[in-house]
Parts: C-alpha cells; structure tokens; sequence
C-alpha cells in the first residue's frame, strides 16, 4: 500500500467526471480529447476548483499570445503540463519566452 506525500481525499467517481466535464468545458475541447488529457495528466483534476484554478491561466495565454479561448485550449491540449504549473510560474515562462522573441 502506498501514500501520497501530499494526496488529499479521495474523490468519488462521479465528483472526478464533473471535474473533468468542467475543464472540458473551459479548455472548449471534445470529450475524447479531455479523455486523453486527464488519462496523461491525471493532476490536472486535483484542484479543489477547476474554474478559479484554470482559468486564469486561459486568460493569460489569451492575453499574452493574442489567442482565443479555443486556441488556448488546444495549447494546453498539447503542452499538458501548462495547467499543472502555478500562474506566477507559467507567467515568468511566458515572460522568458517573449523576451527571448
């Protein structure tokens, strides 16, 4: 038997299909595409609140890279790990890869 170091309760079934239903829905993605995600990335459900947690992040790729809600969406399709870094820590990035532009 294993335990996280910093595992939190144990989500029901039903509680993790309305988490990723959520983020489906905020990252405007198909249901086999979320699928996918979650299965790859599994933490990305681990946020006691997948709107207050991820949306921020949305609009910052919005905001920074002139990009719609979709576009931002497929980006976090394809870079997983964007919705798993803090905000401060994906904005210093962002910032990094700008000046580096």
């Amino acid at each position: 038997r294993s335990t996280a170091l910093f595992a939190g309760p144990k989500r029901s079934e039903e509680e993790m299909e309305e988490r990723k239903e959520q983020l489906r829905v905020l990252l405007s993605v198909t249901e086999t595409e979320i699928d996918k995600l979650v299965r790859n990335n599994p933490s990305v459900l681990q946020r006691l609140d997948i709107e207050k947690n991820h949306a921020p992040k949305l609009k910052l790729l919005q905001n920074r890279l002139g990009i719609d809600q979709k576009a931002a969406g497929r980006l976090c399709l394809n870079a997983r790990r964007l919705l798993t870094f803090s905000f401060e820590a994906l904005e210093t990035r962002i910032d990094s890869i700008q000046s580096s532009l």
